[in-house]
This record gives C-alpha cells, structure tokens and sequence, in this order.
C-alpha cells in the first residue's frame, strides 16, 4: 500500500486481521508512526501500490525458470 501524511510518503505491506483493529480503522508499525509523526486518530491516505516488475521475475524463478541478462 502507498501511505501519504501530510508531505510524506511510504510504501508498506499489509496485513489484514478482525481482531484489534474496527471496520474502517488501519494498524501502522510504530516505526512508521514515529518517521511520519503520526498520532492516534489522526487521518492517513493509503491506496494500492503498483507490483514491483521484480516480482514476475521471482514468479518465474520459483516455476523453475532461468533468468536471462537483458
């Protein structure tokens, strides 16, 4: 996911749980909320991140592919 606060901007990973956490509410590592100055209850923008191209090459790789040098 792309998080956006104020002029800051991240790339996170996700994780999703029913417990902890209410309908409309996301959990942030403590590390990020520390780095953004992010306090509770306070409003962040998150949308969904692009799949890296790295990603398909490992896809790939895991099928038993060979990679090739471009």
């Amino acid at each position: 996911m792309k998080v956006n606060y104020k002029r800051k901007r991240t790339t996170a990973m996700v994780d999703i749980t029913d417990t902890y956490i209410q309908m409309g509410e996301i959990g942030i590592f403590k590390e990020l909320q520390e780095d953004f100055g992010i306090k509770e209850g306070e409003v962040v923008s998150i949308a969904l991140a692009k799949i890296p191209v790295s990603v398909e090459y490992i896809r790939k790789k895991m099928k038993g592919a060979s990679l090739k040098k471009r």
